[in-house]
């Protein structure tokens, strides 16, 4: 009798997988059904199908031996070696040609299998907890920040890491290698060397698993723990050489980083990397930019405004309730500060205009600006792009500013609370876990200067768990707390409701999870990425009519290229990535479809595009018999 209970509670745990998995992929499939058909919207992606095709064996040892988009312009900007992300384009190419559906089908095929994974590696970790796994693995695979991600082609080189990443660590052994572990821990090898051979944050997974070892591997010798780690360690030095050799170097971006870039960058990737995860506090953005919209500005103040009164409520109730003096002080300096950035946040838009004449003089040299110590935007990026990177700056320097405060209060306030619960709770160390994992691709962030939206990949499938869980454990002690408190009158259940802390935080976790679905593409289609991509089908199509026209050996130059055609008020949530093509796009296009073609592409002037127009014309001007100038104009 025991052994069929047993055996049909496993067969309802498996039924329970399967459904779960279903369920995933119909969701993850509703989300993105309406970005198959998208054409390539990003710079890279023409240049990667060109250097990536194998027309014969030579060009399998090219792509091993050589850097990403080897051949191209794209080389003077940076160096990287992705042989794997390479490859992966290599075999879109042998089945798709140039057709975006299947580029854009194997984009969001590798995304279902990282969401399933999520979801497999979950069960391991939560003690075969179904709901938790599946409403973790979904929030993650519809999260409004990664939709770049999935509809953009090129970006698909985070998600293959991942995907990597993840079936390295399935198949990490849990305690004493047998015999039967050994074949398990070399496939967990050989998936990390595929997910170095994808994308260079994967430096950090030895680290992840030497976490994963000391914090919920405790039973484990500390020997079996050093042998592990060391296995990853060795072979990440390995291929550190091996990609120094090829690269000649370290690689990474040719852009000079100054102190005063760095700086930038440093106040830019913090905050991003925050706001992101608090994403959609992320909209409050918005409110810092030149013309925010009002339902943008709506959504953002909503949020703050919730956000800094649950946290100022908490202060207050600290500062009531401790008896330390220290803390009392320490509570009300954070206080005196929630209260002067709050204000500093909301009275923005009544002297955003200093700050933004400050931008302007500062890019343009009119006049000594103290901005200008910063500054050396006019070199690097369009005067628009460089307006919303500044704005997303002063942005991340109040987020910056009330995060850190945040975090040193709670660390001092329940250091010791933290201590024991490290030492006799699970749960705990499972949350130490998780918060490494998200934490670790920030310090390479950090390092390398290269933070963006599609780089918190990784870091969102920590984020999401542990997001996923908090709200779980809250529901559950609030559940507890309404049992106990049954028999009590209805008056008297809510004051007690409205001044217990698990409350708020109950409730705000539930909005912002939510909200977040609500943000994603699972209810908004994000038609950006679509609007750009039928433009340059459009301007790529009317490009080849235009061919002819073209000088067979010389120079061209197109002016009046937009730098995005969706960053509209009506676009709402908007897109979060850059759209604009660069020069080495146009050329391997160029190679693409006329493969004999000598031509140089010389220069691409941007502009900004207030509405969409409904149409484009190309007007070729000569400029003898080896240049041309080709002009966008536009019909609205």
């Amino acid at each position: 009798m025991g052994k069929s209970k047993n055996a049909s509670r496993i067969l309802s745990y498996r039924t329970g997988i399967v459904t779960f998995i279903l369920a995933l992929s119909f969701l993850i499939f509703l989300s993105y059904k309406n970005h198959l058909d998208s054409f390539f919207t990003d710079p890279d992606t023409f240049p990667l199908i060109e250097t990536t095709r194998i027309l014969s064996p030579s060009d399998f040892v090219k792509i091993l031996k050589n850097p990403l988009m080897y051949g191209t312009y794209f080389i003077e900007l940076a160096k990287y070696y992705r042989p794997i992300s390479a490859l992966s384009f290599s075999l879109d190419y042998a089945l798709w040609k140039l057709n975006p559906i299947g580029y854009n089908l194997t984009n969001l095929i590798v995304h279902l299998f990282v969401a399933i994974l999520v979801f497999l590696v979950l069960l391991k970790l939560t003690r075969k907890n179904l709901w938790l796994s599946f409403m973790s693995a979904l929030l993650f695979s519809i999260h409004p920040v990664l939709i770049e991600n999935v509809v953009v082609i090129a970006r698909r080189q985070d998600i293959l890491a991942s995907f990597f990443l993840l079936l390295s660590f399935f198949f990490l052994p849990n305690y004493q290698i047998t015999k039967q572990q050994k074949v398990s821990i070399s496939f967990s090898l050989l998936f990390y060397l595929l997910a170095l051979g994808s994308k260079e944050f994967t430096v950090i997974f030895p680290f992840i698993i030497l976490s994963y070892l000391f914090l919920l591997q405790r039973g484990m010798p500390m020997s079996q723990k050093f042998k592990i780690f060391s296995l990853y360690f060795v072979l990440l030095i390995i291929f550190i050489v091996l990609r120094t050799i090829i690269l000649h170097g370290m690689g990474g971006t040719n852009v000079p980083i100054e102190l005063d870039r760095a700086i930038l960058r440093f106040f830019y990737t913090i905050g991003n990397f925050l706001s992101d995860l608090l994403y959609p506090v992320h909209l409050l953005k918005e409110v810092f930019l030149p013309e925010p919209s009002i339902l943008e500005k709506c959504i953002s103040l909503i949020i703050l405004v919730l956000l800094l009164a649950t946290w100022g409520w908490f202060l207050k109730k600290t500062l009531t309730s401790t008896k330390s003096t220290a803390i009392k002080r320490i509570t009300l300096i954070l206080l005196l500060l929630l209260i002067v950035i709050t204000l500093s946040m909301f009275l923005f838009p009544f002297y955003s205009h200093y700050f933004y004449n400050e931008l302007h003089a500062a890019y343009f040299d009119i006049k000594p600006s103290f901005l200008s110590i910063f500054m050396k935007g006019k070199h690097f990026v369009p005067y628009g792009v460089y307006i919303n990177q500044w704005s997303g700056f002063f942005f991340s320097f109040f987020l910056i500013l009330l995060s850190l405060l945040s975090i040193i209060f709670i660390l001092i306030y329940k250091f010791n609370e933290l201590r024991n619960l490290a030492k006799t709770s699970k749960d705990f160390r499972l949350f130490a876990f998780l918060i490494t994992w998200m934490a670790l691709p920030l310090l390479v962030y950090l390092l390398t200067f290269s933070f963006s939206h599609r780089t918190m990949y990784f870091s969102f499938i920590s984020f999401c768990v542990l997001f996923t869980y908090l709200l779980s454990k809250n529901i559950v002690k609030l559940t507890e707390l309404f049992k106990e408190r049954s028999s009590q009158n209805l008056a008297t259940n809510i004051k007690l409701l409205l001044n217990n802390k698990i409350f708020y935080t109950t409730l705000l976790t539930l909005l912002l999870y939510l909200s977040l679905i609500y943000f994603s593409p699972l209810f908004h289609k994000y038609e950006g990425w679509m609007k750009n991509g039928e433009f340059y089908r459009k301007f790529f199509t009317t490009l080849s009519i235009k061919y002819k026209s073209l000088p067979v050996k010389g120079d061209i130059e197109i002016h009046n290229l937009p730098i995005s055609v969706s960053s509209l008020k009506r676009d709402f949530p908007c897109t979060t990535g850059w759209t604009y093509i660069e020069r080495y796009t146009v050329k391997s296009w160029l190679n693409l479809h006329f493969p004999d073609n000598h031509i140089h592409v010389k220069n691409i002037k941007y502009v900004r595009l207030r509405t969409i127009p409904k149409d484009i014309v190309l007007k070729v001007e000569r400029k003898g018999n080896n240049s041309a100038i080709i002009s966008v104009q536009y019909k609205f």
